[in-house]
């Protein structure tokens, strides 16, 4: 499930619209939930180079 989400925050790139720090959080929340800890640590690691600065939610 969570790789609709990935896609959908890709899709949002394309069009060019900036997932904010609450959409990745959102994203990683989903990812750590099916336990894929590697998958959730690039997507943080996107998250810092890409802009939004993560919160403490995060």
């Amino acid at each position: 499930m969570w790789e609709d989400v990935a896609e959908m925050v890709n899709e949002m790139v394309r069009r060019g619209i900036s997932p904010d720090v609450c959409t990745y959080n959102t994203l990683i929340s989903r990812i750590c939930k099916d336990k894929e800890l590697s998958e959730a640590m690039d997507v943080y690691g996107s998250m810092i180079n890409k802009g939004p600065e993560p919160n403490l939610q995060t």
